[in-house]
């Protein structure tokens, strides 16, 4: 629980309940704080000992989703996935999270098949070549596979790639080798005439014949 930083929540419930006043929290804590408080059998009732604490306690963890059946489970590590637009830490605690909720659902992880969910949600375009070359060489290799450095090393990759351009120009998150990444510098800019504001563009020829008056 001290993982998640539900011990610090469930402290700031307890202070806030004796003192009998408010609290202001982060919107993450507020949400956190809702699903422990729905989550107890009395909603009043915050001090709690024995086989009652526990209950709740695993009341608490089945609510917040940590607990999981093997086919809930087996989803889990099928759905897992890295998004390089995330920090590496983010990522990291994603993994931890998906550990947690491994222990107290007493189903343990293939890490090959972590491996491999990881390798087939990256975008199937060049940039991402040579980080599903890599994931697909670790879940092909005998050794033991370690996700948290295998997350490191992935992100060691992207920012080695990254040594000349910045994420968002070497990156595409698209499956299509033929969309340009935001910001691309090989793309010209229209021009405009000098003096005109950046904004300006020419104007459209009408698909209307105009009649002279005259005739």
């Amino acid at each position: 629980m001290e993982y998640l930083g539900l011990s610090n929540v469930i402290t700031k419930l307890l202070e806030a309940r004796s003192k009998n006043r408010l609290i202001e929290c982060q919107r993450d804590e507020e949400a956190v704080i809702k699903q422990v408080v729905n989550a107890t059998v009395d909603q009043d009732k915050f001090m709690i000992c024995g086989q009652t604490a526990q209950e709740n306690l695993y009341n608490i963890v089945h609510i917040l989703g940590l607990v999981r059946t093997y086919s809930g489970m087996m989803k889990m590590q099928d759905n897992f996935s890295i998004d390089l637009r995330d920090p590496r830490a983010f990522s990291i605690n994603k993994w931890g999270i998906m550990e947690f909720t491994s222990r107290f659902s007493n189903i343990p992880i293939d890490p090959r098949r972590v491996v491999l969910s990881i390798s087939q949600h990256f975008p199937r375009n060049e940039t991402f070549k040579p980080l599903i070359e890599f994931t697909i060489s670790v879940y092909n290799g005998n050794s033991s596979i370690n996700i948290a450095q295998v997350i490191g090393q992935i992100y060691k990759m992207a920012e080695e790639l990254c040594d000349t351009h910045s994420f968002e120009l070497k990156f595409m998150y698209s499956d299509s080798n033929t969309n340009l990444p935001i910001g691309n510098p090989n793309k010209k800019p229209k021009r405009v005439p000098k003096g005109v504001h950046k904004n300006w563009q020419p104007k459209q020829k009408s698909k209307y014949r105009v009649r002279n008056r005259d005739n």
